[in-house]
């Protein structure tokens, strides 16, 4: 028990270092303040699909100072397998590429760096038991190249919700050289999330993990 609270306590004050920090960096951008045009789950429910969720529409996420910007053109309107991408810089084209996954929201920082996520079978995923349901958090870099490609499986939670993990949001920050994907509990009554925390610049796979998961 006391080797448990010590390890809280220093997850604590690591959280309360990381939020200072993201917080008092330049080029501070939280995702889950921007707009969406999703469609709400329960209203449009889609069995013919392999998952069903928030509709994915094609999206420009340009960078905070307006020189970059990635477009992400689905090919499927649940975000369910393959995109085309396309980055430019002061409206030059950078790269431009078809990567297997559909971005469901990302981040472009003013160095051109790009940090999202994907759900292999939509928001919700909850059709297709047989089939490899995950969750993807992805960085790349100025060229599209590859600098963070993680996959989280997928389970279901509570009845009628979507399946978890999920991101609420993302907060990224070139720098303090970090992303974070705000995950919330699986258990919604507990009202909580942690923070996987990845780096933006170096290429590394473990993520950093705070608060603890509840028991």
């Amino acid at each position: 028990m006391k080797t448990k609270t010590v390890t809280l306590l220093i997850c604590g004050l690591a959280l309360a270092a990381t939020i200072v920090s993201l917080l008092t960096s330049p080029g501070v951008v939280d995702s889950s303040q921007a707009g969406s045009s999703s469609t709400d789950w329960w209203e449009h429910p889609d069995f013919d699909e392999p998952g069903w969720g928030d509709v994915i529409d094609p999206q420009d996420y340009v960078s905070a100072s307006g020189q970059f910007s990635l477009h992400v053109e689905p090919t499927q309107r649940l975000g369910v397998g393959p995109a085309s991408y396309r980055m430019t810089q002061n409206g030059q084209t950078l790269w431009a590429k078809k990567l297997p996954y559909t971005l469901a929201d990302a981040v472009v920082t003013d160095d051109g760096v790009t940090a999202g996520y994907s759900y292999s079978h939509g928001t919700n995923g909850i059709v297709d038991r047989n089939s490899d349901n995950q969750m993807r958090v992805v960085v790349l870099g100025p060229a599209g190249e590859q600098r963070l490609e993680e996959t989280t499986p997928r389970k279901s939670s509570w009845h009628h919700a979507p399946d978890t993990p999920r991101v609420a949001g993302m907060i990224v920050t070139a720098g303090a050289d970090r992303v974070v994907f705000r995950i919330p509990d699986e258990n919604w009554n507990r009202g909580e999330e942690q923070w996987w925390t990845y780096r933006l610049f170096y290429r590394r796979t473990g993520r950093e993990v705070c608060p603890e998961a509840a028991a």
